[in-house]
């Protein structure tokens, strides 16, 4: 494609992510744009997705300029999903045939309740914690634990990818956020929280920086390739039970 023909897009996800940067025709329509998407692999063989400019969705009816895209645009990507994960009080995670309704595989080797079960942003991984003080990065497609994650965390709840799965993070239960990759499943960043357990932690868009609340009062902004505490966020009077970046 050249400069001359082509437009910058800043790609979303749902929940508001930067997924990418993605150069297209002004021409492309909703076909093509799911042909690059897929070559790219920001959308997997045979998942089903709707793409959207503000609320006009692109559709192969009309051009990417026709619905207003521009240079520098941001259009969202929503991902229709094949598959559903749940996680029980039986130690299990469970894959789903969301057409069909049937298990597909089962995650076993947690021995205790998993609080959650997440897909990686490629749904390539899935990223389950227990309460056994433990996560684990499981392969989607033969269900197989890949790595376990073990930061000595005893009643552990909180577990995450980075927007582009490059790196997890684990919380809860006690006093500091773990950042691993998920590439080795190595322990490369701890962020000690002074002021009491951390109840919950989430990445930045941009995956550079961790937002973290505990029984502090006080949620915290940190740089996740330093360590370092960027701001402090003074007002509330009790635990921070939610933080969204």
């Amino acid at each position: 494609i050249s400069s001359a023909s082509s437009i910058l897009i800043n790609m979303l996800s749902l929940g508001g992510q930067l997924l990418g940067h993605v150069t297209a025709k002004p021409s492309w329509r909703c076909m093509d744009m799911m042909a690059m998407l897929r070559e790219t692999r920001a959308l997997t063989p045979g998942a089903r997705a709707r793409i959207f400019h503000g609320h006009e969705q692109l559709t192969n009816s009309a051009s990417l300029a026709e619905i207003g895209v521009i240079d520098g645009s941001q259009m969202l990507l929503v991902r229709s999903p094949s598959y559903i994960l749940t996680a029980s009080k039986d130690c299990t995670a469970k894959l789903w045939n969301l057409a069909e309704g049937d298990c597909v595989l089962t995650f076993k080797g947690h021995c205790a309740p998993i609080e959650s079960a997440v897909f990686s942003p490629d749904a390539q991984q899935m990223l389950t914690v227990s309460i056994d003080g433990t996560a684990k990065l499981w392969c989607v497609a033969s269900g197989e634990c890949v790595f376990t994650l073990n930061p000595a965390a005893v009643g552990m709840s909180i577990a995450a990818f980075s927007p582009d799965g490059q790196q997890v993070l684990t919380a809860g239960g006690i006093t500091m956020v773990s950042l691993w990759s998920s590439v080795s499943g190595e322990l490369f960043r701890t962020i000690w929280r002074p002021g009491g357990y951390v109840l919950i932690a989430a990445f930045s868009p941009d995956g550079q920086q961790v937002l973290e609340g505990s029984v502090d009062p006080t949620p915290r902004l940190w740089s996740a390739v330093s360590g370092e505490c960027l701001l402090t966020f003074e007002g509330h009077g009790d635990s921070v039970m939610s933080v969204t970046c």
